[in-house]
C-alpha cells in the first residue's frame, strides 16, 4: 500500500500521488488533524486505536473539522489578492 493519511470524519485518503493535495496534507498533518500512515500495518492500528478510543477519534474528527473550515473559500480569497492585476 501506498503511504497515506487517514481523516476521520472525511470521505477521503491523501496519498503521495495527491500532487496537489501535498499543502493541504501537511497543513492537516501540523495541525494534528489527520494520522499519517506509511504502511499497512500503520492504517490497521490508526483505525483500531480510533475506534477504542473515542475521544481521540472525536478530538481528531474536530481538528479535522476545524481546519476545513478555516481553509473554505481559499480560491476566492487568493482571487481577490489577483484581480487586481488581471487585465
Amino acid at each position: 500500500l501506498e503511504e497515506s493519511i487517514i481523516i476521520f470524519n472525511a470521505r477521503y485518503s491523501i496519498s503521495p500521488e495527491s500532487f496537489n493535495f501535498r499543502e493541504i496534507a501537511r497543513g492537516v498533518l501540523n495541525r494534528d488533524a489527520a494520522i499519517q500512515c506509511r504502511n499497512k500495518e500503520d492504517i490497521v492500528n490508526s483505525i483500531l486505536t480510533l475506534y477504542e478510543r473515542p475521544a481521540d477519534r472525536d478530538a481528531l474528527a474536530k481538528k479535522g473539522t476545524e481546519f476545513i473550515r478555516q481553509n473554505q473559500g481559499a480560491i476566492d480569497r487568493i482571487y481577490k489578492l489577483l484581480e487586481p492585476h488581471i487585465i
